[in-house]
């Protein structure tokens, strides 16, 4: 097998990885009161209303966390809906995961 493809298939099975272990809680817990229920209800807020720019809670601007945050739990339960995946399928740094671990693969001196 040459090079390139044994790095696809890596990094392919480190995303596998990560997405396994990333997503195999997601749902099973309920919110951490009293941050993850006040960051939900404000990403709700914003979907409501329609107004992205200023986070709101109570109708009076919240602004303890920068608005991407509550737009990240907005568009996971937009896409996923108002339920458990929604507001922690999409927020989880699944991403950040992926590229680290890809990052660390890349710098190690083991071969696969």
């Amino acid at each position: 097998m040459n090079r390139a493809l044994r790095e696809r298939w890596s990094r392919g099975a480190v995303l596998v990885f990560v997405l396994a272990v990333g997503l195999s809680f997601v749902g099973t817990r309920g919110l951490w009161e009293p941050d993850e229920g006040r960051n939900v209800n404000i990403a709700l807020s914003m979907l409501d209303s329609g107004d992205y720019w200023r986070p709101r809670l109570c109708g009076n601007l919240y602004l303890d966390k920068p608005p991407m945050h509550y737009w990240s739990l907005a568009v996971g339960m937009s896409i996923l809906g108002k339920n458990e995946w929604g507001r922690s399928g999409a927020s989880s740094p699944l991403l950040y995961r992926y590229r680290i671990a890809r990052g660390c693969s890349r710098h190690s001196n083991v071969e696969p």
